[in-house]
This record gives structure tokens, C-alpha cells and sequence, in this order.
């Protein structure tokens, strides 16, 4: 429905949902960390750019950043995902491409300041055995990392480009996650990007533990 995508219901509902915590728990308001995978990785990036809360880090497991990317992607491989898009952007039979760029990360406008650490995770197959492309978090560290950090910490398009088709080069003896090989990773101050062997998914045990390590005492 139009209510789902970031829409603004769902970025209000998010907000409602962690100041209720807050307010309600034994809540640390200098440690929020949001974690999430797929959609919900999609909805992370989201809250990264349009939350009211302020976060202390954002972890997203295979996120979807661009809906009209998406759309074409899930339109080709025949997978339902398609018409959930033309579903919840008002589209009838034809993306409203307008539409998708509202609801999508990549094309959201970007605040004054980062809101907490940014780490993007993608399986180097996902794409293949999976429906999100390893390209959507690419492409939004890329943004993040020009925007609020070491523009030259940027990955290159031919880079970009081997990681999509798994012809990239491992780029250094980067520890395992999760018990997987990390195939490529790269740093900045603003956010990081990890490829690991793997597909369509998050590492549970793993970043259960990485936000231990985020949160202070």
C-alpha cells in the first residue's frame, strides 16, 4: 500500500516506536543502533536520513537504496517484488519513477549531519541467488561517504563494477565474520562497506555482537 516504502508513516511510526522506549525502558539514549535486513535494511537507510532520533550506529544487511533500480531488477528476474513496487508508489501498471525516487535512499535528501555510523553488509552472491544486488549498497556508501566523510574513500565504478559480476579482487586479509570470508571491505570514518561470502542475508550471531561492540558502557 502507499503507506509502505519510507513512506511518511512509516518514518513517524519508527520514531514513535524508540521514543516509546525511551521513555517506557531501560533505554540509553546515546546508544540507539538500528539493525536491519532486506526491507528492512532499506528501512534503516531510510531512518539514517529522515529519523527524528539520533542513533549512535546503522547496520544494514543487504539493503535495497534505489526502488527504481530495484523495480527493473525484480521486474526481470520475475519475482513479485515488482508489483509491490508499482503498489506502494501509486503506480498503476508503469513506475512512477518520481514516486520511487521519493521513497528511495539513494535520492533522498541528505541532512546537515550523518546520523550515527554508518556499516552496510552484502553477500558477494546476493543478486545472483538472491533479489538485491550487491550494487545497492554500493552505491550508498558511495553517497554516504561524499557526503559526510573522505570523498576519495569512494569506490571506483570499475571496482563497483567487479563486485556486481564476482570478478573483484579480495582486497586484503580482512578478518572472517560470521565464520564467512570477507571478500572485500572498505573504511571511512562516515561509513563502512563489507562483502562477504555469501547471499541473500544477514549473519545474526555477528552483529549481534558488533553492536555490543558499537554500544559504550
Amino acid at each position: 500500500t502507499a503507506d509502505a516504502c519510507l513512506s511518511d508513516k512509516v518514518v513517524a511510526d519508527l520514531d514513535d516506536a524508540i521514543r516509546y522506549a525511551m521513555a517506557n525502558g531501560n533505554v540509553d539514549p546515546a546508544n540507539i543502533v538500528i539493525n536491519g535486513f532486506s526491507g528492512g535494511g532499506y528501512t534503516a537507510l531510510g531512518y539514517y536520513l529522515r529519523g527524528g532520533v539520533q542513533l549512535k550506529a546503522v547496520l544494514a544487511w543487504a539493503p535495497i537504496s534505489a526502488l527504481e533500480a530495484w523495480y527493473q531488477q525484480s521486474r526481470h528476474a520475475g519475482r513479485d517484488y515488482a508489483g509491490h513496487i508499482l503498489r506502494c508508489t501509486e503506480s498503476g501498471d508503469t513506475l512512477d519513477v518520481a514516486a520511487a525516487r521519493r521513497r528511495s535512499p539513494l535520492h533522498m535528501a541528505m541532512p546537515p549531519l550523518a546520523n550515527g555510523k554508518l556499516e552496510l553488509f552484502a553477500g558477494i552472491d546476493d543478486g545472483y541467488d538472491g533479489s538485491v544486488p550487491t550494487l545497492h549498497a554500493v552505491r550508498f556508501y558511495n553517497r554516504v561517504v561524499r557526503q559526510y566523510g573522505m570523498p576519495e574513500n569512494a569506490i571506483d565504478s570499475e571496482t563497483a563494477l567487479a563486485l556486481l559480476s564476482r570478478t573483484v579482487t579480495p582486497n586484503g586479509g580482512h578478518p572472517p565474520i560470521g565464520g564467512r570470508s570477507v571478500i572485500y571491505r572498505r573504511d571511512d570514518p562516515a561509513a563502512t562497506l563489507t562483502i562477504f561470502t555469501g547471499g541473500h542475508e544477514m549473519l545474526p550471531a555477528y552483529a549481534a555482537a558488533r553492536i555490543g561492540q558499537l554500544v559504550t558502557p
